[in-house]
């Protein structure tokens, strides 16, 4: 793959980010993370999407520290509930409500920082509508891995 400079020559920052959650879904996440950070450097800055997914491969990557930086970056960035529209996700994509507490909540716990991981997650629980149609995945994110 070539190297990021050359990317963010050759392709938009939307392509670049595809690219990398292909390659994400490769298991390629060195390749992955090399094309979030083109995409990145190609928009002069960060999605909330991006952010995610770079997390995401961070801790594929085992680098627990460089996703937590970036899932609390995402909550600093959407501290709230709000439009989805107004969070930084592409056209089209869904983003959750308060994402960063659930990737930052994640993180902390494969950290072995249940406690702080809780309030994280109850924090951003508490920013979430019962009325928000994705209210029950926030209110139980493995919903499917535990049956509740």
């Amino acid at each position: 793959m070539p190297h990021h400079e050359e990317l963010c020559r050759n392709y938009a920052p939307e392509k670049l980010l595809k690219i990398g959650q292909e390659l994400y879904r490769q298991d390629k996440y060195d390749e992955a993370l090399e094309a979030f950070d083109a995409a990145e450097k190609a928009s002069n800055g960060s999605t909330l999407t991006l952010l995610d997914n770079r997390a995401a491969t961070y801790e594929k990557l085992g680098n627990l520290q460089a996703a937590l930086v970036d899932a609390r970056y995402m909550i600093k960035w959407q501290p709230t509930e709000v439009q989805v529209n107004k969070t930084g996700a592409q056209p089209g994509e869904l983003f959750l409500p308060n994402q960063g507490y659930l990737r930052t909540s994640k993180i902390l716990r494969k950290m072995d920082k249940a406690d702080l991981a809780l309030r994280i997650y109850e924090r951003g629980l508490s920013y979430v509508s019962v009325k928000n149609s994705h209210f029950d995945v926030c209110e139980c994110p493995e919903k499917s891995a535990r049956g509740c």
